[in-house]
């Protein structure tokens, strides 16, 4: 299945839907729950819809996606070429402090890309709280249960925005670190937190290029197993396996990078 290019919409004071196919999501106003059904074409039929044109193309949402995730490739790359070209650095309090400071912020921008992208797309997040990303990796999220009366390819925006606003900033804080200021602590901070930014655009369960990916594919995630579509479950089984090789990659390479103990405190 791919994304839709032909949507309805329906409105009232009980209710507001989006229809695409068969497919139809409900937001009761009530009780404040989503819901999608499928199926019930003579029901559908006598619901008076109307035409719910998508601000963007799939074209252009396909654009769009080759070229962030180009830019975003030559930012990894030569981030990590220019790190591997400088003299070998153990981890000291500046580099800790540098990272955890450049960490918070780029989580900061990266929440408040998805509220703007949301907003502009004339929806309201529900809340922002924290969570474990397959019970390892801890995250800060912005619930945004109304994503699911946009379009996909408004969904596509919504979802990468946060991955693209991160790109920007980081882009930024190495021409004003590293060109301007020449200052190699810069590009060392953005080396080691590139390793929780690719993490996230892994398509690998909660992350943002998981949901960039079910959105291209035109998919929605249900909480029940059985529900979900055959790709849903694939990835659902290959994250656990995925995530716990990168962490263990990730604490290999962090583990190079500390200093050994004189002979004297080995024993």
């Amino acid at each position: 299945m791919m994304m839709p290019n032909h949507y309805f919409s329906y409105l009232d004071e009980y209710c507001e839907m989006l229809r695409y196919g068969n497919t139809v999501v409900i937001k009761d106003f009530k009780s404040g729950r989503y819901y999608q059904v499928t199926g019930m074409t003579v029901l559908l039929r006598e619901i008076p819809w109307e035409d719910r044109h998508s601000t963007i193309t799939s074209t252009r949402c396909y654009l769009f996606l080759l070229l962030f995730i180009g830019i975003s490739g030559v930012t990894f790359a030569g981030v990590a070429i220019w790190d591997n070209m400088l003299p070998i650095c153990e981890l000291d309090s500046s580099l800790l402090i540098g990272c955890l400071i450049f960490a918070m912020a780029q989580i900061c921008i990266h929440e408040n890309a998805h509220w703007v992208a949301l907003r502009h797309f004339g929806r309201k997040p529900d809340s922002i709280g924290l969570h474990l990303t397959l019970y390892v990796f801890p995250s800060i999220y912005v619930r945004m249960n109304d994503i699911s009366l946009l379009t996909f390819q408004e969904r596509i925006i919504v979802n990468a925005a946060g991955l693209v606003a991160n790109i920007i900033s980081e882009l930024v804080f190495l021409v004003v670190g590293c060109l301007m200021l020449k200052c190699d602590l810069f590009i060392r901070i953005a080396y080691l937190y590139n390793f929780s930014l690719l993490f996230n655009f892994l398509p690998i369960w909660h992350t943002d290029g998981y949901r960039v990916l079910l959105a291209i594919n035109g998919f929605t995630e249900f909480k029940g197993w059985k529900h979900n579509p055959p790709l849903v479950k694939m990835i659902s089984l290959l994250s656990i396996a995925i995530a716990v090789v990168y962490l263990f990659l990730a604490v290999c390479w962090l583990a190079t990078m500390i200093p050994e103990l004189p002979s004297n405190f080995r024993h």
